[in-house]
């Protein structure tokens, strides 16, 4: 036989070997004497391949024995590793839950893993997972409330936290070491402002705000959020304080701005209207007094517009320092005003209203004649049905009949 024959044969066999499901052997007598020695390695190659087959095969459809596979097949070492330490964890899982045992042994290698490392999973969690669990919640408490320190220091606002327990101050963002507070208490720099320090120390769960606002000593205003925390382990109450007074300083004066008169500072239209129905619909009893300035063309037109609001505010002036200062008094018009006297009858507001009117016309010394008009209604709105607009045009009305009345006695 040529040397390429007995190649031919061999390589044939080899690739059978390695690729075909059955086999085809050869005679090693076929072979010349030089090649037989390695047909003879290639046979006990196939029994090698043959034995690892049946066995991985035995292996993947849950088959585990126990039968020592090095014995027949040098390819078949790691195959008996894993083998080994897979019936070892399946003997464990036995033991810890006789109850779920058929549940490894009839599927595949699959499932007998995957129950076994939910058993691992599970013991795992009912030993270690409590403790571990509370540690890496304590290290992220910890890691928090170090970055609200950090975050926290260079604040306009306190930013106080209170131990629930003990009451003591445990962190302040304004106190020196930005840490601890001294003993529990305010630093004196934050006991200094915040005089209401015992507000926040006794402060209670119960409390139904959670932002709410204080009046400190030194005439300041604040808003505190107030939220439970845990600090360093502890159940603790976190206090946020701003100072607010510079925002109600600014709503002061929006409000201000809001419902008075920018020319004389007393209340304007909008104010008297909300007022006024505020009274009707708590069926109030006041008298309403509504006001016209006499001749304010006439100076404007005359004296020019700078005469004419000084006319404006000497009339102001007269009203406001003959009535109380819970009188409200507003102007409504350019030269109509309005005075509400809660408590007040018409009688005695007449009787005001003309002193007013004497004083106001000797007042000023200016060559032009000085005068006011006025309409009176008194109300008892627990017997009067009257609407807000209809006691406005009732007013008017008798205002105009002053003022013609009052025009007469002056052609006389």
């Amino acid at each position: 036989m040529t040397k390429n024959r007995n190649y031919e044969l061999l390589l044939g066999y080899l690739r059978s070997i390695l690729n075909d499901a059955q086999i085809h052997e050869i005679d090693i007598r076929d072979l010349d004497e030089p090649f037989r020695e390695m047909g003879v390695e290639l046979e006990r190659l196939q029994r090698s391949v043959e034995v690892l087959l049946r066995h991985s095969d035995d292996f993947a459809r849950g088959n585990l024995s126990e039968e020592d596979l090095l014995k027949d097949c040098c390819l078949c070492g790691n195959l008996q590793a894993v083998q080994d330490n897979l019936a070892g964890w399946m003997h464990e899982a036995r033991e810890g839950d006789s109850r779920r045992q058929a549940e490894v042994c009839p599927g595949g290698v699959s499932e007998a893993f995957s129950v076994i490392a939910t058993r691992y999973r599970e013991r795992e969690k009912d030993s270690d997972s409590h403790p571990k669990t509370e540690q890496e919640h304590l290290a992220l408490i910890e890691s928090y409330n170090d970055l609200l320190m950090t975050l926290t220091q260079r604040r306009d606002e306190w930013i106080i936290v209170i131990d629930e327990a003990t009451r003591e101050i445990v962190y302040c963002n304004k106190h020196i070491d930005r840490r601890d507070s001294d003993g529990g208490r305010l630093c004196n720099g934050c006991g200094s402002q915040l005089s209401f320090r015992r507000r926040l120390l006794e402060w209670q769960e119960t409390l139904d705000e959670r932002v709410w606002e204080v009046n400190g000593d030194n005439g300041r205003i604040y808003r505190i959020t107030t939220f439970p925390v845990e600090w360093r382990g502890r159940a603790a109450w976190a206090h946020i304080i701003n100072d607010i007074t510079a925002d109600r300083e600014a709503e002061q004066d929006m409000a201000m701005k809001a419902y008075h008169d920018a020319g004389t500072g007393i209340y304007n239209r909008l104010y008297f209207t909300e007022y006024m129905q505020e009274l009707l619909e708590q069926k109030a009893q006041f008298t309403l007094c509504y006001l016209d300035l006499d001749g304010l063309k006439y100076v404007n037109d005359t004296y020019g517009h700078n005469e004419g609001d000084e006319y404006i505010r000497l009339f102001v002036s007269t009203i406001r320092h003959r009535f109380r200062s819970t009188d409200i008094f507003a102007r409504v018009g350019g030269d109509e005003f309005c005075l509400i006297l809660p408590d007040c009858s018409a009688e005695f507001a007449m009787a005001k209203l003309e002193s007013a009117r004497h004083s106001f016309s000797r007042a000023g010394g200016k060559d032009y004649p000085r005068s006011f008009s006025y309409g009176l209604v008194e109300m008892d709105a627990a017997e009067d049905s009257r609407t807000f607009d209809e006691v406005i045009q009732t007013a008017d009305n008798r205002m105009y009949e002053y003022k013609r009345e009052n025009k007469k006695q002056r052609k006389k």
